[in-house]
């Protein structure tokens, strides 16, 4: 399946940067803390997914907003875990935090302009 290189659709680019940007993080995470290193890539690949479904969906439904709105913080829980633990300094993980908001805000506008329409 192609790429989808489509830079109008900020969203998903953004959301696509912090999904390799975390994924760098995670390396450093050692392996009996793997369950936090899966669920976090599993909360950020679910991300993508829902963004993806309710661009290519004719019928949007809300669940998936709330989907993606519960997946980020699921992903700032996991990383508080991991600073506490000493796998990544709070500097990074403030770095996250910025990018996770910054999506968090892209996806409640998507939401309302959905439903003003």
């Amino acid at each position: 399946m192609a790429e989808i290189t489509n830079k109008e659709f900020i969203i998903l680019t953004k959301s696509k940067d912090l999904i390799f940007y975390i994924d760098d993080i995670l390396e450093n995470v050692p392996r009996k803390d793997m369950y936090y290193k899966d669920r976090i890539r599993d909360c950020c690949h679910q991300i993508i997914y829902n963004i993806i479904f309710i661009n290519n969906s004719k019928i949007i439904d809300n669940t998936c907003f709330s989907n993606i709105l519960t997946n980020i913080s699921l992903i700032d829980l996991y990383l508080e875990r991991l600073v506490k633990k000493n796998y990544i300094s709070l500097s990074t993980s403030n770095k996250i935090a910025v990018k996770l908001t910054e999506i968090n805000k892209m996806c409640n506008t998507w939401r309302k302009n959905n439903e003003e329409s």
